[in-house]
C-alpha cells in the first residue's frame, strides 16, 4: 500500500469510527426536557415543527426512506400526545401533520439540547480554520457519494441483473474508486 492508500485508508477508519459513535447515539433514548425519546422520533418532531402541515410522504422524502418507515413513529407520536394528523382539505388521500400543544413543548426542549450540543461541538472546532473546516465539507460531500454510488451499483450488478445478462461495464463518474472492484465482483457471479 503506498503512501496515499495508506492516507485514504486512515481516513475511512476515521468515517468508520465516526458512524458507529452516531449509530450508538441514534439507537439511545435520549431525555429532552421531562421526555425520553430516540432520535428518529425528535427528527420526526423537528421536521413537523419546522414545516407546517407535513406530510408523512415530505419526511420520508426529506430523509430518503419510504412514507411506511414513519408511519409507525408518527403513530407512536399520536399516541405520546405530541402530533395530530387532519386530512387534507384538497387532497383527501393526504394528512397533513401538526404539533400539539405538548409536541411543541418536546420541539422546544428538543431545541434548547441541540442547542447546547452545537454550542459544544463548534468550541471543539475553534481550533480549524475557516477553510480547513470548509475542506472537511468538501470531502465528507465527496464520501457521501459513495454509499448511494454502491446501492446503485448492488442493484445493477445483483438485483436487477436484466435476464441473467452480466453487467460487464459500468460507469458512475462519481464513484471511481468503486468500480473496478464491484465490477470485479459483478464479473465473478
Amino acid at each position: 500500500m503506498d503512501a496515499r492508500e495508506e492516507l485514504c485508508q486512515k481516513l475511512m477508519d476515521i468515517v468508520d469510527i465516526g458512524y458507529d459513535l452516531m449509530a450508538e447515539y441514534d439507537s439511545l433514548p435520549h431525555q429532552y426536557g421531562e421526555v425520553t425519546m430516540y432520535q428518529a422520533e425528535s427528527k420526526v418532531i423537528q421536521y413537523i415543527g419546522r414545516h407546517k402541515s407535513a406530510t408523512i410522504t415530505e419526511i420520508a422524502a426529506s430523509n430518503g426512506k419510504t412514507p411506511s418507515a414513519y408511519s409507525q413513529i408518527i403513530r407512536k407520536l399520536k399516541q405520546k400526545g405530541w402530533v395530530e394528523q387532519v386530512r387534507n382539505q384538497h387532497n383527501n388521500r393526504e394528512y397533513n401533520l401538526f404539533l400539539t400543544e405538548a409536541g411543541w413543548r418536546v420541539f422546544n426542549d428538543h431545541h434548547k439540547f441541540e442547542q447546547a450540543c452545537y454550542a459544544r461541538t463548534f468550541q471543539k472546532l475553534e481550533i480549524f480554520t475557516d477553510e480547513e473546516l470548509e475542506l472537511y465539507c468538501r470531502v465528507q460531500q465527496r464520501l457521501n457519494e459513495s454509499p448511494t454510488c454502491e446501492k446503485e451499483i448492488n442493484r445493477v450488478c445483483f438485483v436487477e441483473p436484466a435476464q441473467n445478462v452480466r453487467v460487464r461495464f459500468v460507469l458512475f463518474a462519481n464513484c471511481k474508486q468503486y468500480i473496478i472492484c464491484l465490477i470485479l465482483k459483478c464479473l465473478n457471479n
